[in-house]
C-alpha cells in the first residue's frame, strides 16, 4: 500500500535511464535459467495459483498500471502493463459526489486531468468531462475509467490490487460482485474493522492488510485470516515472513522507489550490472508478489524463476 511520500525524483531517475520499452528477447539466454524448458512449461492459473500457498509462482504488479510508460490509473496504462508481461494490476479507487467509485489517485483531478476539484465534491458527469493527461508519445489524453469499467476491461486477463482510497466498502464490493470480478480482485484494507466489514459484505473476496511486525500477523490472522498481507519495502524481519508462511499468506512487498532506481541504474548501457540484483532480495526473503513501477525490468527477472518451476504466464 503505497500512501506517503514523493517518489518524483526517483521516478525521473528510473525514466531517464528507461527511455523506452524494451525489445525483450536481446538477453543472454544464461542469464535465464529455465528457459531450456520452455517446451515444458504449462500456463499459470492466475487465480488459483495465487489462492494456493504451495503455488511457487512469482507474481509482478503494475503500480497504477505502467507509469513510465502510460498515464496511471487508465486503461491504456492497464493494456500497457499487460503487454509489459505483468499478471496484476494495482490501481485506485474512491467515490464521487454521487457515490460511484472512479479510479484516481489523489483526492483531486488537479494533477493527472485537465481539470480542477475534488473527487468526492464532483459528480460522475463532471469526471466524465475530464480528460487524463498524456505525455507519451503515441497515447493521447484519456478518459478517467469508472472502477466498474476497470474490472470489465480487466477480467480474465489480470489480477486486481484494489487501493481503497475511501471507506467506502459498500460501493468497492458492489462494484466487484456486479462485475462477477472476485476470483480476480483482491482489496487492500488498513485494519481490522476494514477487513471484518469486507468479510461481513462478501466473504469471498480476498484481503490484503498491511503487516509490519509478528504481532500483526497473529492479529490480522486470527481476526480476518486474509490470503494475503503487504510488509514494508525495507521490512526484513525473517520471523515475520516465516509468521506469514506458516499461516498460508501469500507476502506482497513493493519494489517501489528505491528497488526500482536501483535495477534502473543497473540496465544502464555504461554499466554491466544485473538488474535482477536490485529485486533479488525481494523474492529470497519470501515475497511472492512484488509490486513495481518498472515491469520492464522486473518481469525478465522473474521470468526465468517461474520458469524453472515449470510455469509461465501467457498474457491474454
Amino acid at each position: 500500500m503505497v500512501r506517503r511520500g514523493s517518489r518524483l525524483l526517483l521516478l525521473a531517475f528510473i525514466t531517464l535511464l528507461t527511455p523506452g520499452c524494451p525489445a525483450g528477447d536481446d538477453d543472454d539466454d544464461s542469464a535465464h535459467p529455465g528457459d531450456d524448458d520452455v517446451d515444458e512449461l504449462q500456463g499459470v492459473d492466475l487465480p488459483a495459483c495465487l489462492d494456493d500457498p504451495a503455488c511457487p509462482y512469482r507474481f509482478a504488479c503494475g503500480h497504477r498500471g505502467a507509469i513510465l510508460f502510460a498515464p496511471e490509473n487508465t486503461l491504456v496504462g492497464f493494456d500497457v502493463a499487460l503487454d509489459l508481461g505483468v499478471e496484476i494490476v494495482e490501481l485506485d479507487v474512491r467515490p464521487t459526489a454521487d457515490e460511484v467509485l472512479v479510479v484516481m489517485h489523489d483526492s483531486t483531478v488537479d494533477r493527472t486531468t485537465d481539470g480542477s476539484g475534488k473527487v468526492d465534491e464532483m459528480t460522475l458527469e463532471e469526471i466524465r468531462a475530464l480528460s487524463v493527461i498524456s505525455t507519451f508519445e503515441g497515447i493521447g489524453a484519456q478518459p478517467v475509467p469508472t472502477f466498474g469499467e476497470a474490472l470489465a476491461h480487466l477480467r480474465g486477463r489480470a489480477l486486481v490490487n484494489v487501493d481503497a482510497k475511501t471507506s467506502r466498502f459498500d460501493l468497492i464490493v458492489d462494484d466487484i460482485v456486479a462485475a462477477d470480478a472476485a476470483p480476480w480482485v483482491y482489496v487492500q484494507v488498513d485494519s481490522v474493522d476494514e477487513g471484518l466489514e469486507v468479510r461481513a459484505l462478501d466473504g469471498g473476496i480476498r484481503l490484503m492488510p498491511d503487516v509490519e511486525n509478528v504481532d500483526d500477523v497473529a492479529t490480522y490472522g486470527e481476526a480476518l485470516v486474509p490470503e494475503l498481507a503487504e510488509v514494508p519495502w525495507n521490512l526484513h524481519d525473517p520471523d515475520v515472513f516465516a509468521a506469514l508462511d506458516m499461516r498460508g499468506i501469500r507476502v506482497n512487498q513493493n519494489a517501489l522507489g528505491v528497488a526500482d532506481a536501483a535495477a534502473a541504474g543497473a540496465a544502464h548501457d555504461a554499466n554491466g550490472d544485473d538488474p535482477c540484483d536490485a529485486y533479488r532480495g525481494i523474492w529470497e526473503r519470501g515475497a511472492t508478489l512484488i509490486q513495481t513501477d518498472a515491469p520492464h525490468l522486473l518481469v525478465p527477472c522473474l521470468a526465468p524463476l517461474n520458469a524453472a518451476a515449470g510455469l509461465e504466464h501467457v498474457p491474454r
